[in-house]
């Protein structure tokens, strides 16, 4: 999508950017983000808080979600921080 020509009238509702944090609950191996974007993300970066998630990756991009996966179950409530962007 060519964001260069892109007029703006009225509220924007919908972001090519966005960012937050997600938290993958403890026994589990992922959890499900509502990126708010206008459309599927083409570049998504992860922080994780701990060890436990310090290599989470992101899958099943879409237009309204994706996913965050790690590869063992975490042993407590892990943060991993998020940006995304169209």
């Amino acid at each position: 999508m060519d964001k260069s020509n892109f007029n703006v009238t009225g509220t924007v509702k919908r972001l090519f950017k966005n960012s937050g944090s997600a938290t993958i609950a403890n026994g589990n191996t992922s959890v499900t983000v509502n990126h708010g974007l206008i459309s599927t993300p083409s570049h998504i970066q992860l922080t994780g808080t701990h060890s436990e998630v310090k290599d989470a990756y992101a899958i099943n991009p879409g237009a309204t979600s994706f996913d965050i996966k790690v590869d063992s179950a975490v042993s407590a409530d892990r943060t991993v921080y998020w940006k995304a962007e169209v």
